[in-house]
């Protein structure tokens, strides 16, 4: 304004002695007037001023009206009430001892959002790093319908996971609806819970200022941290119409120091741009199970309860022979190895079934098929090693001829003096003819022996159960896309897939769990774009699966409220997938989401507390 003034003076200085309108001694008066505020309530009051324009006066805003401002602005949907272009930035910083982790520690977390309404842009990036731990680096930005993902995790805790940079769409585009489901996310760093509600000691000194060289007002405050033997200094700026320009606090005493900046961004200070050419990646859909359908086509469950018609009968599952001891003349492995080698055909009862209303098998009237009570037989254990059954009427030992008497007091086992054999005794109740043998042991559990000698070889077959189940009913499964669904993309765009994954190696975790096969590993069995019509997919087996897909909201894309329905009439070991045709890939290895660090959210939430409270061990 001082210069537009002095602008303005000078042409009236130049213009009016040519149209006649002032004298010389006007123009001389003129020219000693002095340029200033002339308000005495006025920041900028300058007691010499004979000579003010409108509004050259500087008043100071209150105590209150600051507090409000970091109340009320700095989230960026109140922002972008006030400007369709709009971010800020976040940089927290703390180092020093901390007692959750027991050990010094130093961290540093950025987050920076920015949003063009008016392009459908927008740009969100969090960077959290802690000295010695992890470092996270993810960022989404999305111009109109493209989408650019990066992410990278490294440090002790990153599990080995592997940094890109990719491109996916939005057909939809929601720029809202993007920042609002990176900001409620679990581990995004909440700006809202950070700085809003700062305890200021009652003792805190104020001051407000007017920063001329910036044209900015600021606000001061400092104070002394009883439980932290702190100081604490907060800063906050506003511009000359009174909107939030930066907010500042800092926290340290000898043994930390911890900071928490944050920046307010306007206008052309927005800038976003997309890169069109980077590596495709499906787009993320979230699923939610239909709680009216069945939980899960997976588990065979039978909705129409003919469960309950399943019939549970036995089979006799025929083992490999036992070799009668008394007929051997030694008992070297390769003479037994050899008897068992020359046994014949199984006999024809081996694999029969027993039906339930037969259980359990009745023991006749005939005498045992051996010439003593007690028999001796010998068999190979997995090993190869000689060992010998003797059963009797009450007891059951297992012997072990390869041990010496030393070896088997220490495996805590009876050694025959008389035979020279380590055994282990176990007391049974027995009863048997000369076809069946029934055997109750101590836990009470009974089983079954059937058997046939046949010269130097006996067969054994043991009652084995087996289900013979009807053909369940199909099982109807509704999947909902969620309502979290951010990316929208058209059904055309994709299949659904049968996938055979016998063949494909399971992968396995840094922390050694089970993650199944790699589906870019199975075979394609069937593959049909996923429509609103019914296709049904026949198997070798008779069996058959259907699906079909419903656009709810009829805007032929993939988004929420959609469903698909899927029918399950197989129980083949059966993988089935969505794929994005666009991308090229699965829709379950779509590297369009946050990094996925399962446990590793409590230790960001800690940290953001570390943040917030800027605390720190007293000494």
């Amino acid at each position: 304004m001082t210069r537009a003034f002095a602008l303005l003076a000078s042409l009236f200085l130049v213009m009016t002695p040519l149209a006649g309108c002032l004298e010389e001694s006007d123009i001389d008066q003129f020219l000693d007037d002095i340029l200033g505020c002339m308000d005495e309530k006025a920041e900028n009051y300058d007691e010499n001023a004979t000579v003010e324009m409108l509004e050259d006066c500087i008043y100071l805003v209150s105590v209150d009206t600051f507090m409000d401002e970091i109340e009320n602005s700095m989230e960026i949907d109140k922002m972008l009430e006030e400007s369709p272009k709009a971010g800020y930035s976040l940089h927290i910083t703390s180092s020093g001892y901390n007692e959750e982790l027991g050990s010094d520690i130093s961290m540093n977390i950025e987050k920076t959002v920015m949003a063009d309404i008016g392009n459908s842009s927008a740009y969100i990036r969090e960077l959290t790093e802690v000295t010695g731990m992890i470092t996270i680096d993810y960022s989404v930005t999305q111009v109109g319908e493209s989408i650019n993902v990066k992410s990278s995790i490294s440090g002790m805790f990153a599990g080995g996971g592997e940094p890109y940079n990719t491109l996916t769409r939005d057909n939809n585009p929601d720029i809202m609806q993007l920042i609002q489901s990176i900001e409620e996310s679990d581990d995004s760093v909440p700006v809202d819970d950070l700085a809003l509600d700062p305890e200021i000691s009652e003792d805190a000194n104020y001051s407000v200022s007017w920063d001329s060289a910036e044209s900015k007002h600021v606000l001061s405050i400092n104070w002394y941290e009883d439980e932290t033997e702190q100081d604490v200094t907060m800063t906050i700026s506003l511009s000359e119409d009174e909107q939030l320009i930066s907010y500042l606090m800092v926290s340290k005493n000898v043994t930390s120091e911890s900071s928490m900046q944050y920046t307010a961004m306007w206008g052309d200070a927005i800038i976003i741009e997309i890169d069109e050419n980077l590596p495709r990646t499906a787009l993320p859909i979230s699923w939610d199970y239909d709680t009216e359908s069945e939980d899960n086509w997976d588990d065979g469950d039978d909705s129409d309860g003919n469960s309950s018609e399943w019939s549970m009968n036995h089979f006799w599952g025929c083992g490999l022979v036992n070799v009668d001891s008394t007929t051997l003349d030694d008992w070297e492995n390769e003479t037994i190895i050899d008897a068992i080698s020359a046994h014949p055909e199984f006999p024809d009862w081996c694999g029969e079934v027993v039906g339930v209303d037969d259980l359990p098998p009745e023991i006749s009237d005939g005498e045992p098929g051996f010439d003593s009570p007690q028999m001796r037989w010998a068999s190979l254990d997995e090993d190869g090693n000689v060992q010998f059954v003797t059963v009797s009427q009450d007891t059951f030992k297992l012997e072990y001829p390869f041990m010496s008497e030393s070896d088997c007091e220490m495996y805590g086992l009876v050694w025959d003096e008389t035979d020279s054999l380590c055994g282990d005794h176990v007391p049974i109740w027995m009863d048997m003819d000369d076809t069946i043998q029934v055997v109750q042991w101590p836990d009470g559990e009974m089983e079954y022996i059937r058997y046939e000698v046949n010269g130097d070889h006996m067969f054994i077959g043991f009652l084995n159960p087996t289900i013979e189940e009807p053909i369940p009913d199909p099982v109807d499964t509704v999947l909902l896309v969620n309502s979290s669904q951010i990316f929208n993309a058209p059904i055309s765009e994709f299949e659904f897939r049968a996938l055979d994954c016998s063949a494909a190696p399971d992968q396995v975790s840094d922390e050694g769990e089970n993650l199944g096969p790699n589906v870019d590993d199975c075979v394609v069995i069937h593959s049909d774009t996923l429509t609103t019509l019914p296709v049904t997919w026949n198997f070798e087996d008779e069996s058959w699966f259907s699906f079909s897909y419903s656009d709810n909201d009829d805007d032929g894309m993939i988004s929420s409220g959609d469903e698909l329905l899927l029918t399950n009439g197989t129980q083949l070991p059966i993988y089935f997938e969505v794929y994005d045709t666009w991308a090229e890939e699965y829709v379950s290895q779509s590297k369009a989401v946050a990094p996925d660090l399962p446990g590793f959210g409590a230790i960001i939430a800690i940290i953001c507390l570390i943040g917030a409270s800027l605390s720190s061990r007293r000494d």
